[in-house]
């Protein structure tokens, strides 16, 4: 039995250990934004900004897809402050053009919030890009927030989708 739990945990502190250092290999950059609202987020690597703005609608994006194993974006969306937005609305909107845009398909869904935002945190699956996609969408308003993870089959990018998720913050709250 003392055998059984010290073969355990020295697995467990091997596993613990390659983990760290496997997420330590990447170049981790604060994005500080002060769009939408503002937020900030790590992002691995140094992302490429892009703006757009149509009618109604003002649209910033964080990309980082300098790597062959995916892609982590964040997209800030603003409607001007006339545009009445349903919240509710806006989250299945988005989860449903996000998976259209990116021909995915969607495998599980659950209602999140962020500092007291409500969210749809959704995973997708796309065979013909043959990419996973780990997404998290908020609704602020008139403001709404999306990051995104996307990561080519057969690759476990768990560690990073994680720390990438998670590091996403509204910094006018």
């Amino acid at each position: 039995m003392t055998k059984t739990i010290i073969a355990s945990f020295a697995l467990a502190l091997l596993f613990l250990t390659s983990a760290t250092s496997y997420a330590d290999d990447v170049n981790w950059q604060t994005v500080k934004s002060d769009a939408c609202g503002g937020f900030t987020v790590k992002m691995p690597g140094t992302p490429k900004e892009e703006s757009a703005a149509e009618k109604e609608v003002i649209l910033r994006t964080y990309s980082v897809n300098e790597w062959p194993e995916g892609i982590f974006t964040v997209a800030c969306i603003v409607y001007l402050p006339s545009a009445k937005v349903n919240v509710q609305d806006e989250l299945t909107t988005n989860r449903d053009n996000f998976n259209k845009e990116s021909e995915a398909t969607l495998i599980s869904e659950a209602t999140i919030t962020l500092q007291g935002v409500p969210g749809l945190d959704f995973t997708s699956q796309s065979a013909k890009h043959r990419t996973n996609y780990r997404v998290r969408v908020y609704a602020d308003g008139n403001r709404v927030y999306l990051a995104s993870a996307g990561v080519r089959k057969g690759h476990d990018e768990l560690i990073k989708i994680e720390q990438f998720l998670g590091s996403f913050h509204l910094t006018d709250r």
